[in-house]
């Protein structure tokens, strides 16, 4: 799809009836004029992508017709974040919102607020298709969505979390019991933030059943599933609280991601660990085998080969129609605004070309500077330095394109 010349959303555009799986769906038609926007945030799920304009408002698009759609229905945002299927932000109050499928309480409330499409053979699921507030007095100053669960935090760097607890992700060993009519019985979950069981944070990252945190004292921890080495603890153990990040590091960019993390240290070199499958730690070897057959994963961090420093870093979601399903790739901005990604490419996520995996950051040459990144299943986006958003690809090799498409 050709680079368009304006980073601008055009006057007019239309978005297609879509399963709820795309945060900010619809199930009609709309067509809406929409003002000229600049961008201050992109983030990405699966094939799908939303991005936060300058004025608060907040827009989403997907890969069969990347036409934003307005989903913030007057709501002002000062930050967005999506994962898989749900996408949450806070209003300049600090107010949480969350919207999307809401199958174990991740959107922070249990109420039945609608059925959105899930498949193609018409299986249904409790969802929000708008911003619906957290259940909660709580004010924060961010948040982060995982796969079924999500994080904020407060002023003071107090950590809360809600909805699946199944592997640890929420960060307590308080017994949570979920209420809710779709959950599996004797599943952990809860549509109340809980506080988290450990220091206090100044950021957080929430991966498909793991998160992360910085500490004040610029160390790493994890917790919830230890799958693959995730953790980066040392082992493949999950923990239902805060557990250092081996290795002794600072960090100053923690990024949580499907079955890997990685991290920006305080020095700017980068470090992953976790799954390996698809060369996404950016390390050929092989530290051990764990969780599936032939699966490569590194149990502490790896420093990325090199003397390039970055100022931000990003890890796919794991994409489940990979060889193996704990794959993904991974992105880091320069502060030159230069983009490096390694990782699986089966779909052009490392910006085309015939490589199928690769362990060396491979530059894409964009048009222009980035100056913030993320990844999605499929799909890596940037917000650019003139407030435009540049996207890379959402399943099929195409050319970088610029987000409105004209």
């Amino acid at each position: 799809m050709p680079i368009s010349s304006s980073g601008r959303l055009p006057t007019l555009f239309l978005a297609a009836a879509v399963a709820c799986l795309t945060p900010g769906c619809t199930l009609d038609w709309i067509t809406e004029n929409a003002p000229d926007v600049s961008y201050a945030a992109v983030t990405t799920g699966n094939q799908f992508a939303c991005g936060l304009t300058l004025e608060g408002d907040v827009y989403c698009w997907r890969a069969e017709l990347p036409r934003p759609q307005r989903v913030s229905e007057g709501t002002r945002f000062q930050s967005i974040s999506t994962f898989l299927t749900h996408t949450c932000g806070l209003d300049e109050a600090g107010i949480a919102y969350c919207w999307g499928l809401n199958t174990f309480g991740q959107l922070g409330t249990m109420e039945t607020l609608d059925r959105c499409l899930v498949s193609g053979n018409g299986v249904t699921a409790s969802c929000a298709r708008g911003p619906v507030a957290v259940e909660t007095s709580l004010r924060f100053s961010a948040i982060q969505t995982g796969g079924n669960h999500t994080c904020a935090l407060t002023d003071t760097g107090e950590a809360y979390c809600w909805g699946l607890n199944i592997s640890g992700q929420l960060g307590t060993t308080a017994e949570l019991m979920c209420d809710h009519q779709e959950a599996p019985e004797g599943f952990s979950c809860t549509p109340r933030p809980v506080a988290v069981d450990g220091p206090t944070f100044t950021s957080l990252s929430t991966g498909n059943a793991h998160t992360c945190g910085i500490a004040a004292d610029g160390r790493g921890y994890c917790w919830g599933s230890g799958g693959s080495g995730r953790l980066g603890t040392g082992t493949t153990d999950n923990a239902a609280t805060p557990a250092l990040v081996a290795g002794d590091l600072t960090f100053q960019q923690l990024s949580a991601g499907g079955s890997h993390t990685c991290a920006i240290a305080a020095d700017g070199s980068a470090y992953c660990w976790g799954s390996n499958a698809d060369l996404q730690v950016g390390n050929k070897e092989t530290e051990r085998a764990c969780g599936y057959q032939l699966t490569r994963c590194f149990t502490t961090p790896q420093r990325l080969a090199g003397a390039r420093r970055y100022v931000a870093i990003a890890a796919s979601d794991a994409p489940l129609g990979s060889g193996t399903p704990l794959g993904g790739h991974t992105c880091a901005l320069t502060a030159e605004g230069r983009v490096f990604c390694w990782g699986l490419n089966e779909a052009g996520q490392l910006g085309g070309g015939s490589q199928l995996r690769s362990a060396i950051p491979l530059e894409l040459h964009i048009e222009e500077t980035l100056s913030s990144i993320s990844a999605g299943r499929f799909n890596t986006c940037g917000v650019t330095d003139s407030r435009s958003v540049v996207c890379w690809n959402f399943g099929s090799p195409l050319e970088t394109w610029k987000v409105p498409v004209s």
